[in-house]
């Protein structure tokens, strides 16, 4: 699991918890047979108690017909529910912010293009130090169309020669991990790799990717 690998993106449980800048109620399906959904405010969910506040429910053809509204939001007519896990996160309107524990802040569809613009103009940096994730992009559903339309999108290449690279490091990492050594007698094990970065209709980057862990220094382990 993610606990014992310090290369995991989420191994310290807290990087979920930054939804709750847009959003009260986050909620995700995945593999369009588990649905679970967070309600901190215990406002959305009657099953939600403080020392409990969410729940974890079974997907299937009951589920989808007694809240069809609800499946409807998590756009089946557009994704394949079935491949991977879909999070929706509903903004904190002005009303909800009134009442909310969380923020009094609202979250606005202004907020959403200002935070588009940004990953855009920086979307070179989405991918460099991401493990399995090679691809990101933003898309948008047409008001006119009602189709799904892709804002920008960033893809990150890297040889089968690098890839081994990159993967003799994490299995480093985790081993490092799991011995418990300390870090003044973590021996210097260090990895460089090339990648090719690739955004919607600009010319893909080149980076060398440097890693390391430990100190190169006899006195730090002395």
């Amino acid at each position: 699991g993610k606990y014992d690998d310090p290369e995991k993106t989420g191994k310290y449980g807290l990087g979920f918890n930054c939804v709750y800048h847009l959003t009260d109620c986050p909620s995700f399906l995945s593999g369009d047979n588990v649905l679970c959904v967070f309600d901190p405010n215990l406002l959305f969910l009657k099953t939600a108690t403080y020392s409990s506040p969410g729940g974890m429910f079974k997907v299937n053809e009951d589920f989808i017909h007694t809240f069809h509204d609800v499946y409807q939001t998590f756009l089946p007519s557009f994704l394949d529910l079935k491949q991977g896990t879909v999070f929706r996160l509903p903004l904190r309107t002005e009303e909800m912010a009134q009442t909310s524990e969380i923020s009094k802040q609202p979250v606005t569809s202004n907020d959403i293009e200002e935070l588009c613009q940004a990953l855009q103009e920086d979307c070179e940096r989405l991918l460099l130090f991401l493990q399995s994730v090679t691809k990101v992009s933003f898309l948008e559903i047409n008001e006119d169309s009602h189709q799904l339309c892709t804002r920008f999108s960033v893809k990150a290449k890297i040889s089968e020669k690098d890839s081994k690279k990159r993967e003799e490091y994490q299995k480093h990492m985790h081993q490092v991990a799991t011995t418990n050594t300390s870090a003044a007698d973590i021996m210097p094990y260090q990895t460089i790799y090339d990648m090719e970065i690739q955004c919607t209709e600009e010319q893909p980057t080149k980076w060398i990717i440097a890693k390391q862990i430990g100190i190169d220094n006899e006195k730090s382990r002395t």
